[in-house]
């Protein structure tokens, strides 16, 4: 009877230790499937947001372009304003140009805003990373508000002040900022008069020092997105697709 009652009892701890151990390798194997599963989200997120990097930084380039030539136009405007000198009439549609339009920087951002957002920043394991990323979206929200005071300038202040003296009808659809001016039908001996009065000195002035601020603010962002890659490649060389 006693060694029957210890047979059982061996039986009953063997059965025990099985169900455990069933317990403890699911609990493994279902740790190690998640920890699997969150490096491929990982390498995910960092490469689709080095790929919208990849984008942003063309378009960035493209804008910095076209601000760095109205700048350099801007400033030639300032000068002749306040020599009260007339312009050549061939440059009066790229004046009006660099005096209407802006850039608006738009990055592509969709994998970087879920991944912040979700709360799956905790999936890059990398400080360095997770801290590079933020800056980055910081900044960019920066960028915004200085494109968007130089925007609201040329909208509120600079073209109500050129429309009295050009036809903003032969200048461009009032709603497609975006487009930039190719040949405005516009009277240059008007415009020069403009550029003759007291007040626009001081009004190109403004507009070239907001120009350049946003320029300035873009150069910045430039050297953020190329340093934010490098920080990337090297985590993608440690993770696993």
């Amino acid at each position: 009877m006693i060694g029957a009652g210890r047979g059982r009892l061996r039986d009953y701890a063997a059965e025990l230790f099985t169900i455990f151990a069933g317990i403890v390798l699911a609990l493994l194997a279902g740790s190690t499937w998640d920890y699997s599963s969150d490096r491929r989200r990982e390498h995910e997120y960092l490469a689709g947001i080095r790929a919208e990097l990849d984008a942003s930084a063309q378009e960035l380039a493209n804008d910095q372009d076209v601000r760095s030539g109205d700048l350099e136009l801007l400033a030639s405007l300032v000068d002749a304003a306040r020599r009260r000198a007339a312009l050549p009439d061939d440059s009066v549609p790229r004046a009006i140009n660099a005096l209407l339009n802006f850039r608006f920087f738009s990055p592509t951002r969709a994998v970087l805003d879920d991944l912040i957002d979700s709360g799956n920043l905790r999936l890059v394991r990398s400080d360095s990373v997770r801290f590079a990323l933020q800056g980055y979206r910081q900044q960019m929200d920066q960028l915004a508000v200085v494109e968007k005071r130089e925007r609201d300038f040329i909208a509120e202040t600079v073209e109500p002040y050129v429309a009295t003296y050009v036809r903003m009808v032969d200048i461009l659809p009032l709603q497609s900022y975006d487009e930039r001016i190719r040949s405005p039908a516009t009277d240059a001996s008007a415009f020069h008069a403009m550029v003759r009065n007291d007040a626009f000195a001081s009004l190109a002035f403004m507009r070239w020092e907001r120009s350049r601020t946003a320029h300035r603010f873009g150069l910045g962002m430039a050297l953020t997105i190329d340093r934010l890659i490098a920080v990337l490649d090297e985590a993608l060389g440690q993770t696993t697709p």
